[in-house]
């Protein structure tokens, strides 16, 4: 799936294929707990821009660590390989927070 992270339309959540219902208790509660760490982290960082558009630039790059956590427990239920997942951080990396792998 591929979004610009702003306009998330009826569409786009159709074609997101994950059934929560295949998700024990214990992992629902970890998601919630990870969300609401992430909003704290978010509304923590953001910074005050005030153009027309927006009034706050939310810092995703510095949430990146419990974005993490969301990846370990969706790499579980997509049966990703350690590669993968690997992959998938190192796109974060260099692409969302504009920096190499050092």
């Amino acid at each position: 799936m591929v979004s610009d992270g702003w306009h998330i339309t009826n569409k786009d959540l159709s074609t997101f294929r994950i059934d929560f219902n295949d998700f024990t208790d214990d992992i629902i509660n970890e998601l919630d707990i990870i969300n609401k760490e992430l909003i704290l982290n978010l509304e923590t960082n953001k910074k005050e821009v005030n153009t027309k558009q927006t009034n706050f630039e939310y810092q995703h790059k510095k949430a990146k660590v419990i974005i993490d956590k969301f990846d370990n427990i969706f790499a579980d239920y997509f049966f990703l390989t350690e590669e993968e997942v690997n992959y998938l951080r190192y796109y974060n990396i260099r692409y969302r927070m504009n920096s190499e792998l050092k």
